[in-house]
C-alpha cells in the first residue's frame, strides 16, 4: 500500500487504507489549496469512496460515509468559495445523494433528502448569486426531481411537483434575468413537459399543458426579444406542437 504523505500545496496526496479488490481508496492529508485531495474508509468492492477535510479555496473537498456497494458517496466541510460542496446520507445501492451546508458564493450547493434507489434528490438553502439551487421533493426512483427556493440572479432555478417515475418535471419561480425557468404540470410517464412564468428578456420560457405521453409540448407566454418563444396547443401523441402568441421581432416564433 502507498504510504499518505503530506506538504502544503502538493496535488494528488493518496493513502489507501483498502483491501483486496477495492478501487480507488485513497486518503489526503494535505492542508489548505490542494487539489483533488481525498481519503477514503471504505470495505471490500466499494468504488471512490473518498473524504476531504480541506479548508478555504479547496476544490472537490469530498467525504464519503457510504458502505459496500454505494458510489460516489460525499461530503464536505468546506467554507466559502469552496467548490462542489457535498454530503451524502444514502445507504447501499444510493447513487450521488449529496447534502451542502455552504455559504455565499459556494458553487453547486446541494442536499439530498431521498432514500434508497433515488438518483441526484438534491436541494439547496443558499443566498443571492448562488449557482445551481435545487431542492427536491421527490419520492423514490424518481430522476431529477428539484426545487429551488433562490433569489434574483440565481441560475436553474427549479422546483418539481412530478410523481414517481416523471423525468425532468421542474418549476421556476424566478424574476427577471434568470435563465431557464421552467415548471411542469404533468403527470407520470410525461418528458420534459415545462411552463415559464417569466418576464422580458428571459430565455427558454416554456409552458406544456400536455397530458401523458406528450413529448416537448410548449407554450410561450413571454413578450418581444425573447427567443425560442414557443406554444403548443395540441393533444396526446402529439410532437413538437409550436404556436406563436408573440409579437413582431420575436425570433423563430412557430404555428402548426
Amino acid at each position: 500500500m502507498p504510504s499518505c504523505g503530506r506538504s502544503d500545496g502538493d496535488t494528488y496526496l493518496m493513502c489507501s487504507y483498502g483491501s483486496d479488490g477495492d478501487t480507488n481508496l485513497m486518503c489526503s492529508c494535505r492542508s489548505d489549496g490542494g487539489t483533488n485531495l481525498m481519503c477514503s474508509y471504505g470495505s471490500d468492492g466499494d468504488t471512490n469512496l473518498m473524504c476531504s477535510y480541506g479548508g478555504d479555496r479547496d476544490t472537490n473537498l469530498m467525504c464519503s460515509c457510504g458502505s459496500d456497494g454505494d458510489t460516489n458517496l460525499m461530503c464536505s466541510y468546506g467554507s466559502d468559495g469552496d467548490i462542489n460542496l457535498m454530503c451524502s446520507y444514502g445507504s447501499d445501492g444510493d447513487t450521488n445523494l449529496m447534502c451542502s451546508c455552504g455559504s455565499n458564493g459556494d458553487t453547486n450547493l446541494m442536499c439530498s433528502c431521498g432514500s434508497d434507489g433515488d438518483t441526484n434528490l438534491m436541494c439547496s438553502y443558499g443566498s443571492d448569486g448562488d449557482t445551481n439551487l435545487m431542492c427536491s421533493c421527490g419520492s423514490n426512483r424518481d430522476t431529477n426531481l428539484m426545487c429551488s427556493c433562490g433569489s434574483d440572479g440565481d441560475t436553474n432555478l427549479m422546483c418539481s411537483c412530478g410523481s414517481d417515475g416523471d423525468t425532468n418535471l421542474m418549476c421556476s419561480y424566478g424574476s427577471d434575468g434568470d435563465i431557464n425557468l421552467m415548471c411542469s404540470y404533468g403527470s407520470d410517464g410525461d418528458t420534459n413537459l415545462m411552463c415559464s412564468c417569466g418576464s422580458d428578456g428571459d430565455t427558454n420560457l416554456m409552458c406544456s399543458y400536455g397530458s401523458d405521453g406528450d413529448t416537448n409540448l410548449m407554450c410561450s407566454c413571454g413578450s418581444n426579444r425573447d427567443t425560442n418563444l414557443m406554444c403548443s396547443c395540441g393533444s396526446d401523441g402529439d410532437t413538437n406542437l409550436m404556436c406563436s402568441c408573440r409579437n413582431g421581432g420575436d425570433s423563430n416564433l412557430i404555428c402548426l
